[in-house]
């Protein structure tokens, strides 16, 4: 199964990544250690608020909840 990650910065901007999921666990956690200065949202679920994310998740219009990958997108960004 591919699941989709958004990682969202403080300033609005995101990135998104097709993830398997063999790799999903890995990847959540470099994520959450490396980029700590961005929110991660899990097939549309907010799973970590990142530091000073919380007006970009407010002011997003459920956007990062709408994206959805189909395969692995990897490298991931």
């Amino acid at each position: 199964m591919i699941h989709t990650t958004v990682g969202v910065y403080p300033n609005g901007s995101w990135e998104s990544n097709g993830v398997p999921s063999e790799y999903l666990a890995e990847h959540i956690a470099y994520n959450i250690k490396n980029r700590v200065g961005r929110a991660m949202y899990l097939d549309g679920i907010l799973i970590y608020k990142g530091i000073n994310c919380i007006d970009a998740i407010k002011n997003s219009s459920g956007i990062y909840k709408q994206i959805k990958h189909d395969k692995n997108t990897a490298p991931y960004k």
